[in-house]
């Protein structure tokens, strides 16, 4: 898509060598912990999923100029869409 055009291509990834750089450290009911470009941070989103979501929002924050820091911290204060994902956090409520 981006051949014969003055772009630049940036990747992320959790596993390969990319430009924005992700490490799952922790998945549980409780959160990401996760290792973004050798930045320690927890993210309230749960799901591998989720990590590939943060990790490209944070490489396009980045692209567009924004502080590392500044954006992890934003990002980490993130919760989930009502929903079925939601579904153990309501019954941790329960007992």
């Amino acid at each position: 898509m981006v051949q014969n055009t003055a772009a630049t291509v940036k990747t992320y990834s959790l596993k390969a060598v990319s430009d924005f750089k992700g490490r799952i450290l922790d998945n549980s009911i409780m959160g990401l912990h996760m290792l973004v470009d050798e930045q320690e941070v927890h993210f309230r989103l749960i799901g591998s999923f989720n990590a590939h979501n943060l990790l490209a929002v944070y490489g396009a924050a980045i692209c567009l100029g924004q502080d590392k820091y500044e954006v992890l911290q934003t990002l980490s204060t993130l919760s989930g869409a009502e929903g079925d994902l939601n579904i153990p956090f309501l019954l941790m409520k329960r007992y």
